[in-house]
């Protein structure tokens, strides 16, 4: 299968299993996107490229283009002839950049569906992903994707399936039938792309449960993904899902213990099956058995218990992160957790430490009795169980406000999420942090944009008692990411008249080119009172934005301004 389109894949194959496995990976990354310099510069260097006599050139800057996204949709009428390129690599590249473009690429369909006859899987690949991102738009390639469900490549066949579910309830006619298929691979597709559409699928639910029979593996760890997908609409299948409890295969052993967990309470039956699982020589199988009596309500406590020192590390992370799902559906079980929580904070591995933090945090003020156990852990040696623990803390508010001498020397931590996430932490606590706002300040200078985008947000979370950051927050208005532009016209306006200095250089933001720093700057200056009145003119023109949000937030302003057409 093509590399740079496996990643694609994944999500089909896995379904249900991928957000549970990569829940603590989720939480504790912390990307922050650049903008682009001189893009449409840029864009214009690769168009000339795609002309190029070399293929590797012409395929180098098709992929360049594709990194841009819906931004360099420009490009599209010089993508076109290239899916017709005698090379295929540079075929593959091209129909894989138009499908990044979306739906903003439409247009290309009836030149990406020949493509799907096309000799090489790459090229088969490239256009059934494009297509599929599509959506709804690319309904009329269905009857062309089909065929493709019985493709010789399983990547072709996979990403069929996932453009097919990405397609509509238009698409479920087709792909029932094809659940009886002779070909195993094609009735495995059938079912990922119908668990693709989610609870919009339904219809297909009982074609789906005689599938968890099958005397394919594969087959069967299908059925019970796509069921989990479309949650409790698929209840009536818990009596089939528990036998494969003890599926000889370990990943439908896993994948019938994550889809039960799905259905939450009402595969509650299901426990005392699942509670052999815990035991499973299969460390996958224990994780994600954990995490599905976690979603079964209280009557699932004494199961888990036991795999809070497990010997595999995963296993003891996951059940740390069940244990805090049900702290947040029911919060009368909160005070028996925090015991079997607070041992976990002193675990020998980063990943658990940071999943008992976690499972504190989805409880809120609730597990505030932690705190204490918590502080010590804003020192780890890991940067992610730091980051993690300030996240922790906020989502306490102002009950974690003992906290705050602890927190303030990570504005300074040398990572640069632990310093976001601990600016972030200051907002959710509002006035009762306003001791950080000297701190604060001198993150408005940071290198890193994600920093200085949450160290404004939060000073505007603090009102007029951050006023004192006035003058630091003004430079930020020309500041080069768009959205560190955005915060800081928005937090000028919460602090209102107070910041009324700032007025001359908000009102060039009304024509920046990004929507969101035109709403915000509009806003900002609607929160200014009548100092901010010789903005009515440059407004004005807001009126005819493009962008709905801008013209709803000029409207506003310029009604609190007292401008009358």
């Amino acid at each position: 299968m093509n590399p740079k389109l496996l990643l694609q894949c994944f999500p089909v194959v896995l379904l249900t299993i991928a957000p549970v496995v990569g829940l603590v990976a989720v939480a504790r990354s912390e990307v922050v996107v650049q903008q682009p310099v001189n893009q449409d510069q840029r864009i214009n260097q690769l168009i000339q490229q795609l002309k190029s006599d070399d293929f590797k050139s012409r395929s180098a800057a098709a992929d360049a283009l594709g990194d841009m996204g819906e931004s360099a949709k420009s490009a599209i009428p010089s993508l076109i002839p290239l899916l017709k390129d005698s090379d295929s690599w540079v075929r593959s590249s091209a129909a894989y950049v138009l499908g990044k473009m979306g739906e903003s690429a439409k247009s290309t369909i009836p030149n990406l569906i020949p493509l799907l006859k096309d000799s090489d899987e790459r090229v088969r690949q490239s256009a059934a992903l494009g297509l599929g991102n599509m959506g709804e738009s690319a309904k009329s390639a269905i009857p062309s994707l089909i065929p493709l469900l019985k493709d010789s490549d399983s990547g072709v066949r996979s990403l069929t399936a996932s453009a097919l579910g990405k397609m509509g309830e238009s698409a479920i006619p087709s792909l029932i039938p094809l659940l009886k298929d002779s070909d195993s691979g094609v009735r495995s597709s059938t079912a990922l792309g119908l668990g693709q559409m989610g609870e919009s699928a339904k219809s297909a639910i009982p074609s789906l449960i005689p599938l968890l029979k099958d005397s394919d593996e594969r087959v069967r760890q299908s059925a019970a993904l796509a069921l989990g997908n479309m949650g409790e609409s698929a209840k009536s299948a818990i009596p089939n899902l528990i036998p494969l409890l003890k599926d000889s295969d370990r990943l439908v052993r896993s994948s019938a213990a994550a889809t039960l967990g799905r259905m939450g309470e009402s595969a509650k039956s299901a426990i005392p099956s699942l509670i052999p699982l815990t035991k499973d020589s299969d460390r996958l199988v224990r994780s994600l058995t954990a995490s599905a009596l976690g979603q079964m309500g209280e009557s699932a406590i004494p199961s888990l218990i036991p795999l809070l020192k497990d010997s595999d590390s995963g296993v003891r992370s996951m059940t740390a992160l069940g244990l805090g799902q049900m702290g947040e559906s029911a919060k009368s079980t909160i005070p028996n957790l925090i015991p079997l929580l607070i041992p976990l904070l002193k675990d020998s591995d980063g990943d658990v430490r940071s999943s008992a933090a976690l499972a504190l945090g989805r409880m809120g003020e609730s597990a505030k009795s932690a705190i204490p156990s918590l502080i010590p852990l804003l020192k780890d040696s890991d940067s992610g169980v730091r980051s993690l623990t300030v996240r922790t803390l906020g989502r306490m508010g102002k009950s974690a406000k003992s906290a705050i001498p602890n927190l303030i020397p990570l504005l300074k931590d040398s990572d640069s999420g632990v310093r976001q996430s601990t600016a972030s932490t200051f907002g959710l606590m509002g006035e009762s942090a306003k001791s950080a706002i000297p701190n604060l300040i001198s993150l408005l200078k940071d290198s890193d944009s994600g920093v200085r985008q949450s160290a404004a947000d939060a000073l505007g979370d603090m009102g007029e008692s951050a006023k004192s950051a006035i003058p630091s927050l003004i430079p930020l208005l020309k500041d080069s990411a768009s959205w560190v532009r955005q915060s800081a016209a928005s937090t000028l306006g919460n602090m209102g008249e107070s910041a009324k200095s700032a007025i001359p250089d908000l009102i060039p933001l009304l024509k920046d080119s990004d929507g969101n720093v035109r709403q915000s700057a509009a806003s900002a200056l609607g929160k200014m009172g009548e100092s901010a009145k010789s903005a009515i003119p440059s407004l004005i023109p807001l009126l005819n934005d493009s962008a709905s949000w801008v013209r709803s937030s000029a409207a506003e302003a310029l009604r609190k301004l007292g401008y009358q057409p």
